[in-house]
């Protein structure tokens, strides 16, 4: 089970728009006995991106986590995910799509042949 935190927006209307997430999230394995924490927006002297938590078994604590959803997260000072070090994904188009796949979409289809212009 887990929570969601809070979705902060801003400069909607008017000024620079902006999204922050904010709060705290709660991951609950009950089988397991484990809880992890997440504090988003928190941590002392860095940007509100970053996030500070821990993860406990049975109350006592077994990890810590720290990292910013815009760049890594780490799990005891080891480094897990890394954007600037991860492959870019690369999608492939299915040969042979089944009937309700985006690409047999008739305006999408019809917006293909206008992007190449006349025959």
């Amino acid at each position: 089970m887990y929570n969601f935190g809070e979705e902060n927006y801003s400069g909607t209307f008017v000024g620079t728009m902006k999204i922050e997430s904010k709060g705290t999230l709660t991951f609950i394995d009950e089988k397991n006995g484990l809880v992890g924490t997440v504090v988003l927006g928190k941590v002392k002297k860095k940007p509100t991106d970053y996030f500070e938590g821990d993860i406990k078994r049975n109350g006592q604590p077994i990890s810590r986590i720290y990292g910013s959803y815009m760049s890594y997260v780490e799990f005891d000072e080891t480094k897990y995910w890394d954007y600037r070090v991860s492959l870019p994904l690369h999608l492939r188009k299915e040969e042979k799509p089944i009937i309700s796949d985006a690409q047999n979409r008739p305006d999408l289809q019809l917006l293909g042949m206008m992007a190449l212009g006349p025959a």
